[in-house]
């Protein structure tokens, strides 16, 4: 994949038609479709801030080449929120385990409720966290 050259003034605007069929989807609630309005409308004014223009079709740019890119670039900020998932989990487990041996060895510490935090650090491993994906994204070895 090469670099591609800045796009050029086209002929529609991809924003625009975007926004008509999201309003005219009556099966989703107006808030959700007013939400993604205003996401879809602030990225469009971070496009025009960036390129100059809006996102228009037949600009010069290979809009599969775009797509392919900004979804590798997806692939890294999901890995992203993953691994920073596990790196949470396992301090969490920590925490749980070090309150439920400070609960079991009956050691009082100043802190109100250990056995409360140790449940909530339980509670929130099990159900927060959920558990660890298995498949493409896992790391192998061999």
């Amino acid at each position: 994949m090469g670099t591609q050259e800045n796009p050029t003034p086209g002929q529609d605007g991809v924003t625009a038609a975007l926004v008509r069929r999201i309003e005219a989807n009556e099966k989703r609630p107006p808030v959700m479709r007013q939400a993604l309005v205003a996401i879809l409308r602030e990225r469009e004014a971070r496009g025009i801030a960036t390129y100059g223009t809006s996102l228009q079709t037949f600009n010069g740019r290979s809009a599969l080449v775009d797509a392919l890119e900004e979804s590798v670039d997806k692939s890294q900020y999901l890995l992203q929120e993953l691994l920073e998932r596990e790196a949470l989990e396992r301090q969490l487990a920590l925490c749980h385990h070090v309150l439920l041996e400070v609960t079991r060895a009956g050691v009082v510490l100043d802190i109100p409720a250990v056995e409360e935090l140790a449940e909530v650090a339980g509670a929130v491993l099990r159900d927060w966290v959920g558990p660890r994906p298995t498949g493409l994204l896992s790391e192998t070895t061999g």
